[in-house]
Formats: C-alpha cells, structure tokens, sequence
C-alpha cells in the first residue's frame, strides 16, 4: 500500500497537468512502439516497446504509473539503506517521499513520456545493487532495472561504465 501511495504521490504534475507529460520527443517513442518505426538510428526501440506493451493500447497513464512505481521503489529501498540499521515506519517515508516530490522536479520527469527517467532509477539500482544487504530476488530486481535503464537510452551505456568505475 506504501508502494502505491508514494507511486500516486509522485504522479501530481501529471494529475494537476490531466495528462502525462510529453515533450518534442515523445512521439518519436510512442510512433516507434506502436507503429515498428525507427525514424532515426541514434534512439534505440525498447522505450518505445515500453510504452506500447504497458500502454495495453488504450493508454499513456500506465506506463508512467510504472515508471512512478519503480522510481518509488527505488526511493523506498535508498531511504532505508541510508537508515540502515534503523527502521523507518510507512508514515516516515512517505513524508521523505512526500518532501522530495514537492522540492524535486522529481514528480515532472516520472510524468514525461521520455527515457530519462531511466537514468536515475540506473544510478539508484546500482547503488542498491552494490550496498543494500538483500536477497538474491531483490538483487535480481535490480539487475532487471539496470538492464532495462541501459537499454532505453543510448547514453545511458555511458554512464553506466563511468558511474560503476568511480564505485
């Protein structure tokens, strides 16, 4: 329930905006998921096949509720390690949640229809991946979003390399 209070929470400029948010190169991501077409060779495709398979083809709000959710999850998994070994009750977090979406732009770039979003929950699951002391389910999570984050923007390969050297 956590999970998808502070996942609404960081959808307000989206709610106050009655859309999700798009930006010039938005319709290059939904034309090149749902239509199979590249327009140029420098964007790879998964972003676009993100959009067209959470969409479930009737509309936009999905998949930005997900990047909402993962970006949330990552959020929740960084506070308690930073807290570690100290608990935080659900009300604690959700104010931490709560402080960051109204003094970030945090809650603007979840709502874009862009890839960008990817480069935080990248930083993030990288540093979860290397510090936080879980299972192998949740270390596999955050395989999957690394994975996912590297994919959906060419660019993110670089920082990537470069943000796992200096660790």
């Amino acid at each position: 329930m956590l999970l998808f209070s502070c996942g609404v929470l960081l959808m307000a400029v989206c709610f106050h905006n009655g859309y999700p948010i798009v930006t010039s190169d938005s319709g290059f991501y939904i034309g090149s998921g749902f239509e199979f077409q590249l327009f140029n060779n420098d964007r790879p495709p998964f972003y676009g096949l993100f959009l067209r398979h959470l969409s479930l083809w009737s509309t936009l709000w999905l998949p930005v509720f997900v990047q909402s959710l993962l970006i949330t999850f990552l959020m929740i998994r960084f506070i308690r390690l930073l807290r570690y070994p100290e608990a935080l009750s659900p009300n604690q977090v959700l104010l931490s949640l709560l402080v960051v979406a109204a003094f970030t732009p945090v809650s603007w770039i979840v709502g874009q229809l862009m890839p960008d979003i990817f480069a935080a929950a990248l930083l993030l699951g990288v540093l979860l991946f290397y510090y936080d002391e879980v299972g192998t389910g949740i270390k596999i999570t955050y395989l999957i979003i690394i994975v996912g984050s590297v994919s959906f923007h060419n660019s993110h390969f670089l920082i990537f390399i470069v943000f796992t050297t200096v660790l």
